[in-house]
């Protein structure tokens, strides 16, 4: 699911990269598996667990940047200790 916050003058909105479609893709902040790919109006990118991606969704999005979050593909095991 991609999810944008709409802003006036924004940049031109940066793709996605297709090594999502890896599940070797580590988080930047805990090193557990990547599921939230954010993809900031600079260009840089992070990957983060569900768990960070969710935490500081609110903060990325009133940037401007984009969210990929894929996880709905989650399996039972959680990321970082921290229940998802």
């Amino acid at each position: 699911m991609v999810r944008k916050m709409e802003r006036a003058a924004a940049p031109a909105t940066p793709t996605h990269d297709d090594r999502w479609e890896s599940t070797e893709e580590r988080c930047d902040r805990c090193g557990a598996q990547a599921y939230v790919q954010v993809l900031l109006p600079s260009g840089n990118q992070l990957a983060l667990c569900g768990h960070h991606g969710h935490k500081h969704e609110r903060q990325f999005l009133a940037t401007g940047a984009v969210l990929r979050d894929e996880t709905h593909h989650w399996s039972a095991t959680r990321c970082c200790g921290a229940g998802g």
